[in-house]
């Protein structure tokens, strides 16, 4: 009787060893299973992504360089697709390379600057999305250049074939309506170059988009300029206006213009020509300065000077306070000064309006024009006179 008891508690023991056993297996290959799992759904960075493409992008171009010149492959040599083709499977699907990537080589050995490969950039405005761990949606900007002042928005489309990402599709759209919302660290980014770099100088409104932009100074090895950006878009801009500090007071400003008959007497004694220096030379230091993207305005009491940075001469005289009202009464008056003879008029004439005052227009056609400006549509009194030269422009 004894005997049987302790048989009996003996299987029990082995029973239970059994049981816990099994459930230790089943719990091993369950932690396992879902170790595999969170393996094979790890996402991919941002970093990793970018490199992806990065490196994708360059081995389908480094494909057409490479064999373009193995080949002798230009505008008289057309190429062989068939030994492209092959090249390209490592890095793209065959639906891809069967169609964008065959057009393309029918153009892309043309010998001409046109723009083949996306250039895009990687640290501004870069968004992806990674589904079912084998299909990548990627999209890009690629920024204005000064060749080409237009804003694209690229979109890729990239699948896992082999463990290996492909080039499934890409395509591109201009940014026309869209508001980037582009930061000055952004905008900084996007003007740097190996060239160049940018410093940021101020933020201003743009006259041309109507919005938000920067303005830099961009500084090279040997040389500097200006350039606007535009916050909507990154559009390159020139319509910026920087003024800059002057040491000469309104109250202590001479006058510059000595003119009697500005019709017969403009040219010779409105200072056409001259240099920056030589104005500042004779008259002394402005009252203001305003560098423009290829000109400098210099402002004294009695007119504004324009001057071109190109040939660096008086191009544009802008008469301006009581000076402008002292040499006509209005409108008719001016046009009989300066075409006494209808039929053989020297200068053609123009009236117009708007948000500024009432304007006439006489213009030789060539190089010469005088623009009179007025708050009264009969032009009385004369408030501005601009004349412009465009020979010395």
């Amino acid at each position: 009787m004894r005997f049987k008891l302790w048989f009996l508690l003996l299987i029990i023991v082995l029973l239970v060893a059994c049981s816990n056993n099994e459930q230790t297996k089943k719990e091993v290959q369950t932690n396992s299973e879902q170790e595999i799992v969170e393996e094979t759904t790890v996402k991919l960075e941002k970093n990793e992504v970018q490199d992806l493409l990065r490196t994708n992008l360059d081995n389908i171009f480094e494909v057409f360089v490479s064999s373009g010149e193995e080949n002798g492959w230009n505008t008289t040599n057309a190429p062989d697709f068939n030994i492209l083709r092959p090249e390209f499977l490592p890095f793209a699907t065959e639906s891809f390379i069967d169609t964008t990537l065959k057009e393309m080589s029918q153009d892309y050995y043309c010998e001409c600057d046109a723009p083949f490969k996306p250039n895009i950039e990687y640290d501004v405005h870069f968004t992806f999305e990674e589904t079912d761990n084998s299909k990548l949606h990627i999209e890009a900007l690629e920024p204005a250049t000064e060749l080409s002042n237009t804003v694209l928005l690229w979109s890729f489309n990239l699948v896992k074939e082999e463990d290996s990402w492909k080039m499934k599709d890409w395509n591109h759209q201009l940014i026309e309506d869209q508001d980037l919302k582009l930061t000055k660290e952004e905008a900084e980014i996007l003007l740097t170059s190996e060239y160049e770099t940018p410093e940021f100088v101020e933020e201003y409104e743009s006259k041309d988009t109507g919005g938000k932009a920067f303005l830099f100074k961009m500084k090279g090895a040997e040389s500097e300029r200006l350039v606007g950006i535009s916050s909507e878009n990154s559009s390159l801009l020139d319509d910026y206006e920087l003024e800059k500090e002057t040491n000469q007071s309104f109250e202590n400003a001479g006058e510059t213009v000595e003119v009697n008959d500005l019709y017969s007497e403009f040219y010779e004694k409105l200072h056409f020509g001259m240099s920056k220096e030589e104005l500042i030379a004779q008259f002394g230091e402005a009252q203001s300065e305003k560098e423009l993207s290829s000109d400098i305005t210099l402002q004294y009491t009695d007119a504004i000077y324009t001057i071109s940075k190109s040939s660096n001469q008086v191009y544009k005289v802008e008469l301006i306070g009581e000076k402008a009202s002292t040499y006509y009464k209005n409108f008719d008056e001016i046009v009989k000064a300066y075409n006494p003879d209808p039929v053989y008029a020297e200068y053609l004439d123009e009236v117009s309006n708007d948000e500024n005052g009432y304007h006439l227009l006489l213009d030789d056609g060539y190089s010469k024009s005088h623009l009179f400006t007025s708050d009264n549509e009969k032009g009385n009194p004369i408030k501005t006179i601009t004349i412009q030269v465009l020979n010395f422009q």
